[in-house]
């Protein structure tokens, strides 16, 4: 198939030119991956592209790296992947380390590497959470997300912030976090909503809508049974006053509108 033809292709043409074509690799790295995902990577097939995903990863040069996180992504949405435990590891070190340094001087980053970064890292919490358990993955991705969307807008583009925004609703809408997490999202989402730029805001009210919808959902899974039963119980009176603060805040600021 055109795939097969394409992988053989591409990893012969990386085998043969020069180390110092670093323009040639950041396009052949991500089709080798993208041809892989497509035709199922058995266990030497993945330590194979996984070697060559870290050697990428380690190049100075960041359109390489980049090219190669569009390559995890591949793997990672990939349904014919026998061990992809070969690359999460390798990746979820690569992002924590970067996402780290950017955060602190987002202004000077590059824009592409943050975003395919960010996707990486939320599509891996999102789906691959129990390959990054005893790990403090999560928990460093998401306090230097949050560092990033409280940044000015001088230090975290709209793009960036939005991204950061739309994946932590999805994070909540999968279960992936904790009760601590979760309200730490809300008090963001309520904080967020405050500020004046209304792109910033819609951004914010998703998340808050998102947050207050999965709130009950996020306790546990349990059976219709339990649902009606759990209904019928009162609600804990502190809930409720927290929901009809965020509502007000919410409705407060649609009443404001965009800023004259």
């Amino acid at each position: 198939s055109q795939f097969e033809w394409m992988y053989e292709t591409l990893l012969e043409l990386n085998k043969i030119h020069p180390v110092e074509d670093e323009l040639v690799t950041q396009y052949v790295i991500p089709g080798i991956c993208k041809a892989a995902s497509v035709l199922g990577m058995d266990k030497d097939v993945s330590e194979k592209v996984s070697k060559l995903l870290e050697v990428t990863l380690r190049s100075t040069h960041l359109p390489s790296r980049v090219g190669a996180l569009y390559g995890v992504l591949y793997i990672l949405e990939s349904d014919a992947v026998e061990d992809i435990q070969v690359f999460v590891p390798m990746v979820t070190d690569y992002i924590a380390t970067n996402i780290k340094a950017i955060s602190n001087s987002s202004s000077s980053a590059c824009q592409k590497h943050v975003l395919v970064m960010l996707s990486v890292g939320f599509y891996i919490m999102e789906y691959y959470s129990d390959l990054t358990a005893g790990s403090d993955f999560t928990k460093v991705i998401l306090q230097q997300c949050v560092t990033m969307v409280l940044m000015s807008d001088e230090s975290t583009s709209w793009l960036v912030y939005h991204v950061i925004m739309v994946g932590f609703e999805r994070l909540l809408v999968a279960h992936a976090l904790g009760s601590q997490e979760r309200d730490m999202l809300k008090k963001l989402s309520v904080d967020r909503l405050c500020l004046p730029s209304p792109m910033h805001a819609l951004s914010a009210l998703g998340l808050l809508l998102t947050s207050m919808y999965t709130a009950e959902d996020g306790r546990g899974v349990s059976s219709d049974d339990d649902d009606i039963h759990q209904q019928m119980q009162p609600q804990d009176p502190e809930e409720i006053l927290l929901a009809m603060e965020r509502v007000s805040i919410m409705f407060d600021r649609i009443r404001k509108g965009y800023p004259s």
